[in-house]
This record gives C-alpha cells, sequence and structure tokens, in this order.
C-alpha cells in the first residue's frame, strides 16, 4: 500500500457542498415541519394526555414513531450539509470521495480510456445532486450543467459534476499523457 498523497501531490483539486438554495429551501422546511408536527403531537398526547385523531397512535407506538421521524429529519439535515464531493487529479489517478454516498475510490489511469466536458442531464431528469447510475454510467454530482465524463476500461462511463471542467478535463488528459509516456518509456 503506497503512501496517501498531499496537498502539493495534486495536479488538480475541487471540492463541492450542497450549498445551492433550493436544496435548502424544500430539505429546511419539510424537516422543521416533520420535527414540529411530531413534537406537537407527543406533546399533547403524551404530556397532557390528549389523544390526537380518530384513531390515535399508542403511546410508545407514537414515542418510537416520533422520536424516529424527528431523528431522521436532523440526520438528513446533517447529511446533506455535511455531503462533499471531492475530487483530485494526481500521479496515480482520479480521486473521488463523496461522504456519506461513496467511499473513496481511486480512478487508475490505466483504467481510463477517454475524458471529455460534457453537459449533464437536467437535474429534473436525474433527481438533483448525488449519485444517479443510469445502466452502465454513474454520474456523481452537486450541482450545476456540466461535467467530465471519463470512459473506462470496463464500458463503464463516469461522470464528475466540476465548477472547473475544462481545468479538470485538462489535468485527467495531461494525467493520462503522462501515464502512457511512463509506459513507453518502461
Amino acid at each position: 500500500m503506497g503512501r496517501m498523497p498531499t496537498d502539493d501531490d495534486f495536479i488538480f483539486s475541487e471540492s463541492q457542498q450542497f450549498r445551492q438554495w433550493w436544496v435548502w429551501c424544500v430539505l429546511f422546511p419539510l424537516a422543521l415541519f416533520l420535527i414540529g408536527f411530531f413534537a406537537h403531537v407527543m406533546f399533547k398526547q403524551l404530556l397532557l394526555g390528549s389523544p390526537v385523531g380518530e384513531k390515535p397512535l399508542s403511546d410508545i407506538l407514537l414515542l418510537v414513531v416520533g422520536v424516529a421521524t424527528i431523528l431522521v429529519a436532523l440526520s438528513l439535515i446533517v447529511i446533506v450539509y455535511r455531503a462533499r464531493l471531492s475530487v483530485a487529479v494526481d500521479s496515480e489517478g482520479v480521486h473521488i470521495h463523496f461522504p456519506p454516498i461513496m467511499r473513496k475510490q481511486l480512478v487508475r489511469y490505466e483504467d481510463v480510456l477517454s475524458c471529455r466536458v460534457c453537459t449533464l442531464p437536467s437535474s429534473r431528469l436525474r433527481g438533483g445532486g448525488g449519485l444517479s447510475v443510469d445502466g452502465r454510467r454513474r454520474m456523481l454530482t452537486v450541482g450545476g450543467t456540466v461535467g467530465v465524463e471519463l470512459l473506462l476500461l470496463d464500458d463503464e462511463i463516469l461522470v464528475l459534476g466540476s465548477q472547473e471542467p475544462d481545468v479538470l478535463c485538462d489535468a485527467i488528459q495531461d494525467g493520462l499523457v503522462a501515464h502512457r509516456g511512463r509506459l513507453q518509456r518502461g
């Protein structure tokens, strides 16, 4: 196992997060509504003793469902806030990390046939940012309309969303040229 690359080793490095206003305009009110609704129902039924609805849940079931829903809503906010697509290019290949969606992955130059800048499908068609898989095509995006498409040896296509797609593509192509030059010399 080789050493971990440092920031100085990277030809290109980019990190993106979900900071689009529309993500938070949907997620935050939804989470707040769920938290507020279940907090209100649990307060009214469990503390005031006034069952809510025509067929109220038992106290234990309400407690379990309410606490679980509140935890899921809070967790979703934290997960989306902390999610970060990191892409770095060095002499080994393309390093990708997208926690909590994907563990660190290295796409080595020997596995890359070609690379090009591409237009991403509409976010409505792909369900927004994150990871989407369509047959042999995997797409990792946070937002935006442009990315870099890598055609891999196993006939898979990997698309990486980027705020600097031309610079990323140039860095990968430079790495491919250097890698192929090393192979010819070796």
